[in-house]
Order: C-alpha cells, then sequence, then structure tokens
C-alpha cells in the first residue's frame, strides 16, 4: 500500500519534491500544510491479493485500507475532503453505497 504525500515548493523528508510515494509501515513525511493525497486502494487483504467476497466485503476492505493510510499520517476519515470511487459495474452502486455511509458521515 503506497501513500504520496505531495508539496509543492517545499521539501519533504529534507529532499525537494513534488511528489513522494513511502510505504504506511512509517508515518509519512507531511507538507507544513498537512496535505496527503492517497490513491489506488483496492479491496488486498494482508496478504496483498484482492480479498473474496461480493461488492460490499470489497468496498469494505478497500475503505478498511484507506483508514489504515490515513492512520499511519495521524488522520482518519474526517479528515478527507474528496473521493473518486471506480466501480467495475453500475450494478454494484447501490451496495457500494450502502458501506460507503457507514464509513463517512453526510456532510
Amino acid at each position: 500500500m503506497n501513500l504520496m504525500a505531495k508539496s509543492v515548493g517545499h521539501r519533504i523528508g529534507g529532499v525537494p519534491l513534488s511528489q513522494k510515494n513511502v510505504s504506511t509501515s512509517r508515518p509519512p513525511p507531511l507538507s507544513p500544510l498537512r496535505t496527503v493525497y492517497v490513491s489506488g486502494q483496492l479491496a488486498r487483504g494482508a496478504n496483498g491479493a484482492i480479498i473474496e467476497g461480493d461488492a460490499k466485503d470489497q468496498t469494505q476492505q478497500a475503505l478498511i485500507n484507506l483508514q489504515n493510510v490515513l492512520a499511519s499520517a495521524s488522520l482518519s476519515l474526517t479528515d478527507v475532503v474528496k473521493v473518486t470511487a471506480w466501480v467495475t459495474d453500475a450494478r454494484y452502486m447501490a451496495d457500494f453505497n450502502t458501506v460507503y455511509r457507514e464509513f463517512f458521515a453526510e456532510p
């Protein structure tokens, strides 16, 4: 699982970069603005493979993975500003939305 911390015109970890990928096994370096971009959260279990199960199970696993990445940056779902989710088939949207609402409160 990767976390991408992005800082423009700042140094991250002492290195002038616009993007840096870091492992979630250690706290990620953050910009002074504490902006963290997270991408590529799939329904992967601890072994790295996509979990078995239906759309609800896979949505839940992807959101748990997101929570874990955020926690490694001392953040939570309440700190999330925007989510873009890709669902492989529109038939799964109702299941996705059901689980999504369990993790994110209405604004």
